[in-house]
């Protein structure tokens, strides 16, 4: 997979689907969200991220 295809499919759409996700819960469902519960999904997250990262290193590289 070429890298400006690699870099959309692994970070840009996961991040702006996370992003959305974020924004819908907060405003639709702000009164059941604790801080808990973001910095779990936070977290969560961050470690996919990492982990897509880490395996996806070499198709992400500009060495390509």
């Amino acid at each position: 997979m070429e890298r400006n295809r690699a870099l959309t499919v692994y970070l840009i759409v996961p991040c702006l689907l996370y992003g959305s996700a974020f924004v819908i819960v907060l405003t639709q469902f702000s009164d059941v969200v604790d801080t808990n519960t973001l910095r779990m999904s936070h977290t969560t997250f961050a470690v996919v991220m990492a982990i897509v990262l880490l395996v996806k290193r070499d198709e992400l590289s500009a060495d390509n």
